[in-house]
């Protein structure tokens, strides 16, 4: 058997069509620089950092300072409460935004509201369902 070799004439101009370079269009507004590196920013790479565990969580109330309801929150279930965080808790089967806080060994969720009563968490009360980490605002 003999082996016959077809050399095929190649085309080495470069394809026009394709840019191999390609990068972002220059700014055509003098302050478009300033806000540059955020347009092409990962939001998830930024704001989620266990993304298996993490949930987004549309918030229900205003009883929490500095956020609305309607906002739409990142809530990570992997991180632990401390004192002062905003926690995502199932209390008697409904979910509520309140503000967890911690006296040597007793924990109490409150939200920021003075009338609202204090939920004091135990087996059956005030399971914590995540730690609310960013809050997103439609303007």
């Amino acid at each position: 058997m003999v082996n016959k070799r077809v050399d095929k004439k190649v085309d080495k101009k470069p394809d026009k069509t394709i840019n191999k370079t390609a990068r972002p269009p220059k700014p055509s507004h003098p302050k478009a620089s300033l806000i540059d590196g955020y347009i092409h920013t990962d939001l998830n790479a930024r704001y989620i950092k266990n993304p298996i565990a993490t949930y987004l969580f549309t918030a229900n109330t205003d009883a929490i300072e500095g956020i609305r309801t309607g906002d739409l929150l990142i809530v990570d279930r992997a991180l632990t409460a401390s004192h002062g965080n905003v926690i995502v808790a199932e209390i008697d089967g409904d979910y509520h935004l309140k503000r967890f806080l911690q006296f040597g060994n007793r924990m109490v969720l409150r939200s920021d509201v003075k009338d609202d009563a204090p939920v004091y968490p135990d087996e059956k009360t005030g399971l914590c369902c995540g730690v609310v980490t960013h809050a997103i605002r439609s303007l």
